[in-house]
C-alpha cells in the first residue's frame, strides 16, 4: 500500500510511505514501513533527522497498536 501527502492537509511539503504487509503464519503478521517525508517548516539540520524519525517511529508504533487491538476484536 502506497500514501502520498497532502500538503495543503499536513504540515509537510512531501511525503510519501510504502507499507507491507506479510503474512507470516496463520497467528503473525509482519509490517514493513519506507517512508520519505519533507517539513513544511525550518528544523536546524542537525536535529532534522532525528526529530522527524523519532516522531514517525511514535506515530507508526502507535499505529500498529491499533491495529493489533482491532485485529484482536475481529478475530475473537
Amino acid at each position: 500500500m502506497e500514501m502520498q501527502i497532502e500538503p495543503a492537509k499536513s504540515n509537510f511539503s512531501e511525503g510519501k510511505s510504502i507499507w507491507r504487509i506479510d503474512a507470516l503464519d496463520p497467528h503473525s503478521t509482519r509490517i514493513s514501513v519506507k517512508a520519505s517525508l519533507a517539513p513544511d517548516f525550518w528544523i536546524p539540520p542537525l536535529i532534522d533527522p532525528l526529530i522527524l524519525e523519532k516522531v514517525f517511529v511514535r506515530q507508526i508504533i502507535s499505529t500498529c497498536t491499533r491495529i493489533e487491538k482491532i485485529a484482536s476484536l475481529v478475530t475473537k
